[in-house]
């Protein structure tokens, strides 16, 4: 009875190893996936405390970047400056082509105001919008490169979180 019990398990050992070995280990949210899940809980929010809710997109933006990291500065006010901290961060890094989690920034000249956003959905953009001055899916990329790129004829830079 002894002999059996040992080879049940022993059995029930190697199941357990095979289950494992079948098994995936659990996977790492990486840095973009968690700055979408970070810019998706702040849909319908109003962000901003510093400056004017029509101009403040680069506050709400790095209030949310520095949820992620919290060594980037929270209360950056204009797109000319977020892009220069994105520029100088060592946890970012420009790319060209847009996935979920990167930052799009149009930033501002003398002349033309900025705006700065978040890929979170597909091809969909959230930012602060100025008329509700709450953080919403107001852009497609399509729509971005239309009103920044053709409208307002700025830059576009994207940014991906290391």
């Amino acid at each position: 009875m002894e002999k059996l019990i040992l080879l049940y398990q022993k059995l029930i050992g190697l199941f357990q190893k095979q289950i494992d070995m079948q098994t995936p280990p659990e996977q790492k949210e990486t840095s973009p996936q968690k700055l979408c899940r970070i810019a998706k809980s702040y849909l319908g929010k109003d962000v901003s405390y510093l400056i004017d809710n029509e101009v403040a997109c680069a506050e709400v933006a790095s209030k949310i970047i520095n949820n992620l990291f919290s060594d980037f500065p929270d209360k950056i006010l204009g797109t000319d400056a977020l892009k220069k901290e994105l520029d100088k961060s060592r946890r970012f890094t420009q790319v060209l082509q847009p996935e979920i989690g990167c930052v799009v920034i149009s930033p501002r000249t003398a002349t033309v105001n900025g705006h700065v956003g978040f890929f979170i959905l597909n091809e969909n953009i959230a930012s602060n919008d100025s008329l509700t001055g709450t953080f919403q899916i107001n852009y497609t990329w399509k729509s971005w490169i239309k009103t920044f790129k053709n409208g307002r004829k700025l830059r576009i830079f994207i940014y991906k979180p290391l």
